[in-house]
């Protein structure tokens, strides 16, 4: 197998997929290399929280793997994640969606099935999550992308300053006599050689650590400063190309008021067209009535009728129809006795004559006494009984029954 060193660890998290053959495959090498396993669980821990949202199922499946299948040759996984589940399940379950929270729970009570942490600790961790939905929600899903990713950076500079912080206070601690050049040369017996050594190497080993997280925590912040920046020139740009717009927004705004003062100085000068009344319409002429003209007169039978204002009532408003060509017209006349009215149907009252159709050709005789009518024309008489004579079959066989005199006199 691959040698362990942290870079190597670094670049198979990075590769790290949702698969049974990628987690099982990282597993196995963790496994071979337990005796990383303090340095493996702090690197997974840092690793996992600067991954992308989607991924960080997969950190905590590897977890799980490693947890489980570890346990048969040692407790050294066991113990070393348990010092970093609380943070790193509680950091997934506020960037991860519902679907994958519920996933995340499942871990624990597999844990706690399985006796792998105590019930009292898994309780503790559920309890966290419980803050987090409080506190947002159970989801960071409201935060954009670039968001997102500036919180990972953040938590990642604030705990490799926790680790950086404990680090200097056990490097802080050391002898003083380990780095005094000649200090070896000072042993003169073989068992404080060997103390010595070990004590050395201890000392090497943290200060290596402290020297790690150190190196780590100027690229962690760099990291954060380039992120800052893209996101700085961004909003930049954003700002930039808003301000057009915005200057394209006030052009636009000047031509409207400039064409509404326009349209309405154009508006103002508009004249509206006179309302022209309608002439009234002779339907006997197809022209205008003219007002005060004579109407033709015509001699009846025992009396002379002088028909005038010869008009139809007015139908200038009405809506032109073709089916009402060539209907009836009407001509309303005067006797000397008085005026002759027309009812809708043609009719005539008790002192009238209506001629329909045309105006007929009448010849009296010499007497005056009535005539014959040419044309055929339609012609009502009042009788005495108020009856009327509705044509001129009627006239001649009825004729012996009117009264002329009594006519006359009324």
């Amino acid at each position: 197998m691959t040698s362990y060193t942290e870079d190597a660890l670094v670049q198979k998290l990075s590769r790290l997929v949702d698969t049974q053959d990628s987690i099982t495959i990282l597993s196995q090498w963790l496994m071979y290399h337990r005796k990383h396993a303090a340095a493996s669980v702090q690197t997974w821990a840092r690793e996992m929280k600067k991954a992308a949202a989607h991924r960080k199922l997969c950190f905590m499946y590897l977890a799980n793997d490693v947890i489980q299948n570890s346990r048969r040759k040692g407790e050294e996984f066991v113990k070393e994640f348990g010092t970093v589940l609380p943070d790193a399940i509680s950091h997934a379950y506020r960037h991860t969606p519902k679907d994958v929270q519920a996933r995340l729970l499942r871990l624990l009570s597999i844990f706690e099935e399985r006796s792998i942490y105590t019930p009292g600790y898994l309780q503790s961790i559920r309890n966290r999550l419980k803050g987090s939905d409080s506190n947002n929600g159970g989801s960071s899903a409201g935060i954009p992308d670039e968001g997102k990713h500036l919180v990972s950076l953040l938590e990642g500079v604030k705990k490799n300053e926790l680790a950086r912080m404990s680090l200097a206070e056990k490097v802080k601690v050391l002898p003083g006599k380990l780095f005094v050049e000649g200090y070896a040369e000072k042993m003169n017996d073989k068992e404080s050689v060997e103390n010595a050594v070990k004590t050395a190497t201890s000392a090497h080993q943290k200060v290596e650590q402290y020297h790690r997280s150190l190196t780590r925590d100027v690229e962690e912040r760099t990291k954060l400063i380039e992120e800052l920046r893209k996101l700085i020139a961004k909003q930049e740009l954003y700002i930039s190309g808003t301000q057009a717009t915005i200057q394209e927004c006030q052009t636009k705004m000047d031509t409207l008021v400039s064409i509404q003062h326009d349209l309405e100085q154009a508006q103002s000068r508009l004249v509206e067209p006179d309302k022209v009344e309608p002439d009234k319409v002779d339907p006997e002429t197809g022209g205008a009535t003219a007002s005060g003209s004579e109407s033709p007169t015509v001699d009846g039978i025992g009396d002379s009728v002088m028909a005038e204002n010869v008009h139809e009532p007015e139908r200038a408003h009405e809506e032109y129809d073709p089916d009402d060509a060539g209907a009836t017209s009407f001509i309303r006349g005067r006797s000397e006795s008085g005026d002759l009215s027309v009812d809708d149907t043609g009719g005539a009252n008790q002192t009238g004559i209506v001629v329909q159709e045309k105006e007929p050709d009448v010849t009296a005789d010499a007497e005056g006494n009535g005539g014959i009518v040419s044309g055929s024309p339609t012609l009502r008489l009042p009788l005495a009984n108020g009856a009327t004579i509705p044509n001129l079959a009627a006239l001649l066989e009825t004729a012996a029954n009117i009264d002329w005199a009594a006519l006359q006199q009324s």
